[in-house]
């Protein structure tokens, strides 16, 4: 039976390079007057302004806050306590646009988020879905292995509550899942490890997690059974186990 843990109930770790992203340049003036552009940077959560145009040179953000005027006072800019402004910190500056540009300037970033909201779904969708396949090339059996996993951690979870509840009394039991896990194990060896190294990469051990993930890897590239266990039996230096 493979080692199991949080790892062996997950589908596909998340991976932030599927996040196919769009940008858009938003021409505003700050609060002080000055022509900038905000360069917003869609992903699926929401939008952020990326960069800073100023000055003829983009500047990275580094943090970005709508406040208010309260919070900006030390600045001196003439804000009002009781209206809102949004602003960006970039190196050496900080930029802050006035009140109106703010309703205005977060109204169209809004629009521009929900305008490709269920495009960047539908990305993200297929990115994880070729990923997926990909994975069921390299590692056959990986899926119906790991749903067979979770079909009997989840029968053994009910089976407990149902035995512990004085509602139940050991009444209405969970059916037993349908999956010959022992069948499955035995006809896809290389899906049992690698949940198994799977398992190891969420370990609290930096060389045992460590492990986990190169074997992953190479069991993702097609590499050896062999070599991918010995990894996983080896993720402790020899010098360590006189320690």
């Amino acid at each position: 039976m493979v080692e199991r843990g949080i790892a062996v109930r997950r589908m596909i770790p998340f991976n932030p390079d599927l996040e196919n992203t769009m940008e858009k340049e938003f021409a505003v003036k700050t609060i002080k007057g000055n022509d900038i552009v905000f360069v917003v940077h869609l992903n699926l959560k929401g939008w952020e302004v990326k960069d800073v145009i100023f000055q003829g040179q983009r500047h990275p953000v580094e943090r970005q806050k709508v406040c208010t005027g309260k919070e900006l006072k030390a600045l001196e800019l003439g804000t009002d306590n009781d209206k809102k402004y949004f602003a960006v910190v970039i190196p050496k500056y900080n930029i802050v646009l006035s009140a109106d540009t703010t309703l205005t300037f977060i109204k169209e970033a809004d629009a521009f988020f929900q305008e490709h909201k269920e495009a960047l779904l539908a990305e993200h969708k297929a990115a994880i879905a070729a990923e997926q396949a990909a994975l069921e090339s390299a590692v056959p059996g990986i899926s119906v292995l790991r749903q067979a996993y979770e079909a009997d951690d989840s029968y053994h979870d009910d089976f407990r509550r149902a035995m512990e509840s004085e509602q139940r009394d050991g009444t209405r039991m969970p059916k037993l899942p349908a999956e010959d896990i022992p069948a499955l194990e035995a006809q896809y060896p290389r899906a049992v490890l690698y949940l198994r190294a799977e398992a190891y990469s969420d370990a609290s051990h930096h060389l045992k997690a460590a492990a986990g993930k190169k074997a992953m890897q190479l069991l993702r590239d097609g590499g050896n059974e062999a070599d991918a266990e010995a990894i996983l039996q080896n993720w402790l230096p020899a010098e360590s186990i006189w320690d």
